[in-house]
């Protein structure tokens, strides 16, 4: 049944005097299993940004736990809050680059939905951008009055590990390359975006390392609070996608880092192979043919073990040419199915030819 196109219908439009400017600060906030510290957040937001042109942006990955609905109802009564779902995608850099292109404000914000990052600095920060000639503005746990709060000592010296190992990598000095909560302008990511890795969780390096030219930062002081609520997501994937950053961003230039991950596994899949035999074959005494048979098994068995739990977390590709990097390579489907990468995918992915 068609509608009556001769019934009154409602005006939703606003008049041009009544049409509010953008933001000129967006907070970005990725997101996956935090539905708990939402509405915490979001209050402690509007308290301490109360008076700014503001707007916070939920990125979050299909969380199972209904995080964007929660935001979602927030944001039913709060224009200010937006929610960006991401279906089939994973990882917080990839999510805070999308975060952050879907803003029009000139000023944008990274941090965790936990509440380990202290959000009283955001002013400070927004001030800082508005005033000095800085670039990117860090939230630091590694400058006088700043620090990492109850951690133990070997996560101190995990952490401090990894940032002398960041700090190789980029172009500034910096005391907390590894911070996950940083301001900068907006210009500055639209210049660097397409040289973005999007791999892991340290957007910051990522950016910093991308940039063509010196960048002018800040870091201010923060001491980094204790969770809360919710579950930490530090497991050896993370650990893994750094040091596919890392080599990204030191030799991914030269050597794909897809292809030297695929080299490192099959080299370690080679020693398998022949460990294996050994022991069949000169050990037990058994013929070489089971012993080829049981140490071939056994590395195809380590191999694909290794291909579909070591992978990093691959996003929709920022650029068209992956060799830049390698996580510009969308592995989507073999997330969503289970399955491991496989050698004619690599190929058609490298050369444009399968072997």
């Amino acid at each position: 049944m068609l509608a009556d196109t001769n019934s009154p219908v409602a005006d939703f439009s606003l008049p041009s005097d009544r049409v509010a400017a953008g933001p000129e600060f967006a907070v970005i906030i990725p997101t996956f299993k935090e539905k708990a510290n939402i509405p915490e957040l979001v209050e402690r937001l509007r308290r301490i940004l109360d008076g700014l042109a503001w707007e916070v942006i939920f990125v979050d990955d299909d969380s199972p736990d209904g995080t964007a609905a929660c935001a979602r109802a927030l944001a039913r009564e709060d224009a200010r809050i937006r929610v960006l779902q991401r279906i089939g995608r994973r990882g917080l850099s990839s999510a805070c680059i999308e975060g952050m292109l879907a803003s029009a404000a000139p000023f944008l914000a990274v941090m965790d939905a936990d509440l380990q990052h202290d959000e009283t600095l955001l002013p400070t920060m927004l001030e800082v951008l508005r005033r000095e000639p800085v670039d990117v503005v860090v939230g630091s746990r590694y400058v006088e009055g700043g620090g990492t709060g109850t951690w133990d000592l070997s996560r101190v010296r995990k952490s401090r590990f990894a940032t002398r190992l960041a700090q190789a990598a980029i172009k500034v000095p910096l005391r907390d390359p590894m911070s996950g909560f940083f301001a900068l302008r907006a210009d500055l990511l639209h210049r660097v975006v397409r040289r973005l890795s999007s791999i892991g969780f340290k957007i910051l390096l990522d950016i910093l390392a991308s940039s063509p030219t010196s960048l002018k930062v800040k870091e201010l002081p923060y001491e980094f609070r204790e969770r809360t609520a919710g579950e930490s997501k530090l497991d050896s994937r993370v650990a893994w996608d750094f040091v596919m950053l890392i080599l990204d961003k030191t030799i991914g230039r030269a050597v794909p880092v897809r292809f030297f991950m695929f080299m490192f596994v099959g080299g370690l899949g080679v020693f398998v192979h022949f460990a294996v035999l050994t022991a069949l074959f000169a050990a037990f005494k058994t013929s070489f043919l089971v012993g080829q048979s049981g140490a071939t098994l056994a590395a195809m068995t380590f191999n694909g073990a290794g291909c579909g739990a070591g992978r990093p977390s691959c996003s929709p590709a920022v650029s068209a040419d992956w060799r830049t990097s390698a996580s510009r390579i969308t592995c989507s489907s073999n997330r969503l199915s289970g399955s491991s990468p496989r050698w004619p995918e690599f190929w058609s992915a490298s050369s444009g030819t399968t072997p």
